[in-house]
């Protein structure tokens, strides 16, 4: 799959059916102005939504997850949200798969903290992070007080996949390894632009990396992210427990 601008490896888009994937690499530079950044602002204002009503982004580390043994993750995730939500909510990104933690948890359409919106009635993006290839490898508990998560799973093996995709609902469903449905959720699509104005929380981004590769050549990772404790390996885009 390539798309204009992608580098083909790290970064780069495809059409399903009425669904527009776009992979993104969150251990490159995403801070605004950077080659990715830019890249994916273009690829996703370009997507003609009368043929693909959906949008959906695929990245390694989730920008919302509410674990509470990770403090240093919950950095990486808080300047992703800085950089990435503001344009997230610009395209109507309905959905943002990740993976990085092994477990399981979806959101609410969410923006800026807060639920905006409903399922059916969207101002925001749900945010999944389906990491359950190694469920065995967490046991960190959730924060369940954050108003943004609606459903977690620990130690579950499972997988998360599309079960009907309409041009006006999204149904997907969670299931683990015996078989048995543990999550399912129906979206309706991202139509409104409110709230036009979202806060961000100000957090302190670190100087993000220059001279990062433009194409399929051997990755230079960030350094600015934590590297000690943190919950997945590898670094590549998608989520370990996700399929279509």
């Amino acid at each position: 799959p390539n798309s204009t601008g992608s580098n083909s490896v790290f970064w780069y888009s495809h059409h399903l059916g009425n669904v527009h994937f776009t992979y993104i690499s969150t251990e490159h530079d995403l801070s605004p102005g950077s080659t990715q950044y830019q890249w994916l602002d273009s690829d996703l204002a370009a997507v003609d939504s009368s043929a693909q009503p959906w949008k959906v982004v695929v990245g390694h580390r989730p920008i919302y997850n509410s674990q509470t043994n990770w403090t240093s993750e919950t950095k990486v995730g808080k300047a992703l949200q800085q950089r990435l939500e503001p344009l997230f909510l610009k395209h109507k990104v309905s959905v943002y798969f990740a993976g990085h933690y092994h477990s399981y948890q979806r959101s609410c359409p969410v923006a800026g903290n807060k639920c905006a919106g409903t399922e059916m009635k969207p101002h925001g993006t749900v945010h999944f992070t389906v990491g359950t290839a190694g469920a065995k490898f967490s046991s960190s508990p959730y924060d369940e007080t954050v108003g943004w998560s609606r459903k977690t799973l620990l130690l579950n093996y499972g997988y998360l996949a599309f079960q009907t995709v309409s041009s006006t609902t999204m149904k997907l469903a969670f299931t683990d390894i015996d078989g048995v449905q543990k999550d399912s959720v129906t979206l309706g699509r991202f139509l409104e632009l409110e709230p036009t104005t979202v806060p961000i929380p100000t957090t302190t981004v670190p100087t993000p990396a220059t001279n990062l590769p433009t194409h399929a050549t051997e990755p230079t990772y960030k350094t600015d992210f934590p590297t000690k404790g943190h919950e997945g390996g590898g670094g590549g885009g998608g989520s370990s427990g996700m399929c279509s």
